[in-house]
């Protein structure tokens, strides 16, 4: 319902009027107009003074004699204020003293009414005129004016020149800034987020500095408003502002300040702050006061207003249980040694620089950890090759060579490691090959770069060609990309070439041209690159039978030939059997998870007598075997192979006393290799040195 003064006039003309009043409320200079002397400003009625007057009809918005425009003039003439009634609540504005006047409402009777007006479109009253949030912002503003500070500057801090309300465009001004109007609630929630989104530290000290640069921003707006000298004065009129604005309801206790020493110290008591309230909504009662951007603007207003660094600080805190908030506040000297604390916190680093500076030193942690990958990337290939050094080392600690034949090639390879030159390696296949290689590669000075290898005979021509030295996108169908060849690959460590003898001649110019100029062309590339490895060929084919039929290239044998290692075939050094066949044993055993240890003597005779066509691989492929069969402990001649069990017995052996003789002839040998040494002797015959002794007065041999 419209005001009781209304209630008598026309509802086009009521209507009228309450527009016209809101429009003087927000338009500010209509208040400075001389045409008055005295404006009141009506509020919410006493509830006991509703009236029972007769209700306007419903009605048009406009009437067609112009009614609602001359009510609006006459309100701005200031003809219809002096005959409206004045109401309890009511806010005096008198042009005449220059000054605000505080009405004798009680603050209860300043509140919003329980029951609002009337609006819509069965009242036909716009829902504009149902807020009479107006009328009711005047009062409160002018209510919360704590009438111990009104001072000379107070007084003359009018409401009109505070607050300009312009509803056409949406805005509304607070001393000549714009300001909008938000929930305590919504700000509890913007505060909740920056302390769980950056935590509590880092939100109290953003929330410092947010409060101090209002209160500084404040302090200077309203200097330059006012006319007063007296920073006091200024200061009681920043408590003010604070109240005005909804946050918090300032108590100053005392104020002192020494213009010639520059000391000052101020004592206040916050009631009602809307900072702990939301505190202590969303996390309940804590140990620490919690009102840090009101201690920013109390520091902010004061150092403004001082013209010195002045920090204020809560001594205790509703956020913590007690019923005011007590603050103090003193310049920087007098706060002593806490002074740098405090600045650290009013005054921290920019929030975008030190956001960019820990952005560049995660930058930089980043770049120097992907760094410490790559070293330790280079480290594991390392510790991979060392490893796998080792581990051929202890196979290399378990390589029968207890033949001369075999000893030989062993010392061979040992003398020609360390000598950059190429090596040839021949034997037939299933010899060891590449073990000989591989020990090459590792006694000499490249061992910690890569050892690569590649089997010629297992690739075609076109296919070994870009293996070996690599391609360029579009070289042929299929090559997307460039690809690196072995040589390149194995950088500076060994390129071992399995099966030499099976290359054909276009590749066989390319690799002779590899090895004399030390560089190669990548399939479809028209530079050439530099390489360094070390090559060492192996093959099972006569090459020199080859050069001959011209199938292989003779320039190329003699440059792989330059240094030529011939591993003799298992047939040819047979007293390595016994050794190998307890070891391949040994391993099976582990590899299958059996406890077989030993092999019965008829089928040590059988293993011996064989020929061997497949070597040590064949050998150690047949012991597994016999080992998977195994019943027992022991194998024996039945898990042995078709081809090796079953094989008639060559002429010139038969009976026990040919197996006596063999072995009669073993421990011989043996004896005499270790030069009478029974003990190095048994361990090479793996039996006990009992054994051998009881073996030496059988067949009547002497040391």
């Amino acid at each position: 319902m419209p005001p009781r003064g209304l209630s008598r006039a026309s509802p086009v003309a009521a209507w009228s009027t309450c527009r016209a009043m809101t429009t003087v409320l927000a338009s500010g200079p209509v208040f400075e107009s001389p045409r008055y002397d005295s404006l009141q400003i009506i509020g919410q009625r006493n509830r006991h003074d509703r009236g029972s007057g007769p209700r306007a009809p419903p009605c048009r918005l406009a009437r067609p004699d112009g009614g609602a425009s001359a009510a609006r003039r006459r309100v701005a003439r200031g003809e219809l204020w002096d005959g409206l009634p004045a109401r309890r609540g009511a806010v005096t504005l008198a042009r005449g003293g220059g000054h605000l006047r505080r009405s004798s409402a009680p603050p209860g009777l300043l509140e919003r009414p329980r029951r609002r007006p009337p609006s819509g479109p069965s009242s036909r009253i716009p829902r504009f005129i149902s807020r009479w949030g107006v009328t009711r912002t005047f009062s409160v503003i002018e209510g919360a004016i704590h009438p111990r500070y009104r001072g000379a500057v107070t007084e003359q801090l009018q409401l009109v020149e505070l607050l300009d309300f312009r509803p056409d465009e949406g805005i509304i001004r607070l001393h000549e800034q714009r300001v909008v109007i938000l929930s305590a609630a919504a700000m509890g929630l913007l505060r909740k987020e920056l302390i769980d989104t950056l935590g509590i530290e880092t939100a109290r000290c953003l929330m410092l500095r947010f409060g101090f640069a209002d209160g500084y921003h404040d302090a200077v707006s309203l200097r330059d408003r006012s006319s007063s000298a007296d920073s006091i004065e200024a200061f009681r009129t920043g408590t003010v502002v604070h109240s005005l604005e909804g946050i918090v309801r300032v108590d100053l206790t005392s104020i002192e300040f020494d213009q010639e020493s520059g000391r000052f110290e101020a004592h206040e008591s916050w009631h009602d702050s809307y900072v702990a309230e939301q505190h202590v909504h969303h996390y309940g009662t804590v140990d620490q006061p919690v009102c840090w951007s009101l201690a920013g603007y109390a520091s902010g207003f004061a150092s403004a207003c001082f013209e010195r660094e002045i920090y204020f600080q809560e001594t205790s805190c509703i956020g913590q249980g007690e019923p005011v908030c007590t603050v103090v506040g003193k310049d920087a000297l007098s706060w002593g040694a806490a002074v740098e604390g405090l600045r650290l916190d009013f005054h921290g680093a920019n929030l975008g620089r030190e956001v960019e500076r820990l952005r560049a030193a995660v930058r930089r942690q980043l770049h120097d950890l992907s760094r410490r990958e790559r070293h330790l990337e280079t480290r594991e290939r390392e510790l991979d090759v060392l490893r796998a050094r080792i581990a051929r080392q202890t196979e290399a600690n378990h390589f029968i060579a207890r033949s001369t034949a075999m000893q030989d090639v062993l010392e061979l390879a040992a003398r020609v490691a360390p000598i950059d030159t190429t090596v040839l390696v021949y034997g037939e296949s299933g010899t060891g090959k590449e073990f000989i290689v591989r020990m090459i590669h590792d006694q000499s000075s490249r061992a910690s770069a890569p050892f690569v290898s590649v089997n010629c005979a297992a690739l075609t021509e076109t296919l070994l060609e870009s293996e070996l030295f690599g391609h360029v996108r579009g070289a042929f169908t299929g090559a997307s990309r460039d690809k690196a060849g072995l040589f390149e690959v194995a950088g500076h460590g060994t390129l071992f070439l399995d099966e030499i003898g099976e290359v054909a001649p276009t590749v066989q110019a390319k690799l002779l041209r590899a090895l004399q100029e030390r560089e190669i062309r990548r399939v479809g590339a028209e530079r050439t690159l530099k390489v360094h490895a070390r090559v060492v060929a192996a093959t099972n084919r006569d090459l020199k039978n080859a050069v001959a039929r011209g199938t292989f290239r003779e320039d190329l044998y003699f440059r792989l030939g330059a240094f030529v290692i011939t591993v003799p075939p298992l047939r040819d050094r047979r007293e390595d059997i016994p050794a190998l066949v307890h070891e391949f044993v040994r391993r099976a055993g582990i590899r299958v998870k059996k406890d077989v240890k030993t092999v019965s003597a008829e089928a040590m005779t059988a293993l011996i007598n064989y020929e061997w066509p497949g070597n040590v691989r064949e050998l150690e492929h047949a012991i597994e075997r016999a080992v998977i069969l195994a019943h027992g402990s022991s194998v024996t001649v039945r898990e042995l192979p078709p081809e090796i069990s079953q094989r008639k017995r060559s002429a010139g052996v038969g009976g026990p006393l040919n197996l006596r003789s063999q072995e009669r002839d073993l421990i011989q040998r043996a004896l005499e290799r270790y030069k009478g040494n029974r003990k190095r002797a048994a361990e090479a015959l793996h039996i006990s040195t009992v054994t051998l002794w009881r073996k030496m007065k059988e067949y009547e041999l002497t040391a």
